[in-house]
C-alpha cells in the first residue's frame, strides 16, 4: 500500500513537472528591447504587496495586503512563461511567485512590464505632495493623494473592474471577498471606501 501511495505521488509530481513545461517562457523586454528576465538591475516600478501567508507570492489581481515590497527595490526575475514569474527580492533573498490572474485583463507580459524595469521613477515620486510621499513609503492609500501617488502606493488596480485609470473611481481587492473603492475627485483621492 506504502508503494502504490509512493508511486502515485511520483506520478502526480511528473505530472505538474510536465504540465509546468509546457507553458512557454515569456518574451519580457523593457521600454528599451532589454530582456528582463535573468538580468541584473531591474527593479520595481511601483509597491508590491505580496501574500505572505499562502506565498510568499504575488497574484496579478494586486491584493492589497498588509506585506510589502517597496518601489525600486532591486529584484531578479528568474524566470517566467505565461502563467508564472519567479522573482528573487535581492534585497532580502526571498523569492516569490508571481501568478498570472485573469483579473489582469492584459497578458502576462504587458502586466508584468507595468511593475518591474530597469529604472525607478524616483524625480516623480520626489515632485509630489507630502501626503503622496507618506502614502508611497507606507505603501497604504490616503486621502488627497494623487492618481499617480496611488499608483507608486499599491500599483494599478486590476482592469477587469478598473479598465482605466482615467477613471475617478478605482476597485482593489484586500483579499479573495473584500474589497476597497477608490473615489478621486480633481484627480485627488477624496473617499476611501472599504
Amino acid at each position: 500500500m506504502k508503494a502504490l501511495k509512493l508511486l502515485q505521488s511520483s506520478v502526480i509530481a511528473l505530472s505538474l513537472v510536465s504540465l509546468a513545461g509546457c507553458a512557454s517562457k515569456l518574451a519580457l523586454t523593457d521600454k528599451n528591447g532589454e530582456d528582463l528576465v535573468g538580468a541584473d538591475g531591474v527593479v520595481t516600478l511601483v509597491n508590491l504587496h505580496p501574500d505572505m501567508q499562502k506565498g510568499p507570492r504575488l497574484t496579478a489581481i494586486n491584493w492589497q495586503l498588509p506585506a510589502l515590497i517597496p518601489m525600486c527595490t532591486e529584484v531578479k526575475i528568474i524566470e517566467a512563461n505565461e502563467k508564472v514569474a519567479t522573482i528573487k527580492d535581492k534585497s532580502t533573498g526571498v523569492v516569490y511567485t508571481y501568478y498570472y490572474h485573469k483579473a489582469a485583463a492584459e497578458p502576462f507580459a504587458t502586466h508584468l512590464k507595468r511593475y518591474f524595469g530597469k529604472s525607478c521613477d524616483q524625480a516623480t515620486v520626489a515632485s509630489l505632495s507630502k501626503v503622496d510621499q507618506e502614502g508611497i513609503k507606507s505603501g497604504t492609500i490616503k486621502k488627497g493623494m494623487s492618481k499617480q501617488g496611488v499608483i507608486f502606493a499599491a500599483g494599478y488596480p486590476p482592469r477587469h473592474a478598473t479598465p482605466s485609470t482615467s477613471l475617478n473611481s478605482w476597485k482593489y481587492w484586500k483579499s479573495r471577498w473584500d474589497t476597497m473603492l477608490i473615489t478621486f475627485e480633481d484627480d485627488k483621492v477624496a473617499r476611501i471606501v472599504d
